[in-house]
């Protein structure tokens, strides 16, 4: 379409053959450098894809959180994120299975007097499990 275009502003300007020529060579030199594809390697590759994983993650993050309800945006928003860190190595699979089912731990002790009034016996029980896993 460029080339047609410039072709058609010139020949409407002048029916230079001349013209014409270069108007066609300038367009496909345009065209040359719009194709130019950069090849990365070693370290430049691996930059780019991180980058590329980090900026997808958030745009599917965002277009996610932009659909759900106020009361899933928590739960939902957990999920990916334990998802994001199990596949970069940063939780195993035993800290992933206790962060979900938050099991109890049965010999939690006693819980102090201060926490009682906030707190029930099983989220004391799950907070001492949590704290094992330092």
């Amino acid at each position: 379409k460029k080339v047609e275009e410039v072709v058609e502003k010139v020949a409407d300007d002048d029916d230079d053959d001349e013209d014409k020529e270069e108007a066609e060579e300038e367009v496909q030199e345009e065209e040359d450098e719009e194709e130019e594809i950069i090849e990365l390697q070693g370290k430049e590759l691996k930059q780019r894809v991180v980058l590329l994983e980090k900026v997808l993650t958030f745009f599917v993050f965002d277009y996610t959180r932009r659909g759900l309800l106020d009361a899933d945006k928590l739960t939902v928003v957990s999920m990916m994120a334990i998802k994001i860190l199990v596949r970069a190595g940063q939780v195993t699979m035993e800290e992933r299975s206790v962060l979900i089912n938050a099991p109890p731990d049965p010999s939690a002790g006693a819980m102090p007097e201060n926490a009682k009034s906030w707190l029930s016996e099983t989220q004391w029980g799950q907070m001492k499990t949590l704290e094992s896993l330092e």
